[in-house]
């Protein structure tokens, strides 16, 4: 597991789905990456770089760049699978 390339990876994956370009295939190698990630982080691995840094990162861009306030309102309306 390279926690970079999987977070890197993930983030590629929600900038298609807001890009409306996501397709299934990606969905679910999005679903496997984040196990893996948790499975990383759970049993004491680092965490990736982008997530050690203190400046804004590529999420933060990707976020503010997005629809991401109807994704926040959708949670926030008890909708789990506004992704």
């Amino acid at each position: 597991m390279d926690p970079n390339e999987a977070l890197e990876t993930i983030r590629n994956i929600v900038t298609q789905h807001y890009g409306g370009i996501a397709r299934i295939s990606d969905y679910e190698e999005m679903a496997d990456l984040i196990a893996g990630l948790d499975n990383w982080l759970s049993t004491g691995g680092f965490m990736p770089a982008p997530w050690q840094e203190s400046r804004p990162g590529h999420w933060q861009e990707v976020l503010a760049s997005t629809n991401a306030k109807a994704y926040e309102d959708g949670l926030k309306a008890g909708n789990q699978n506004s992704l």
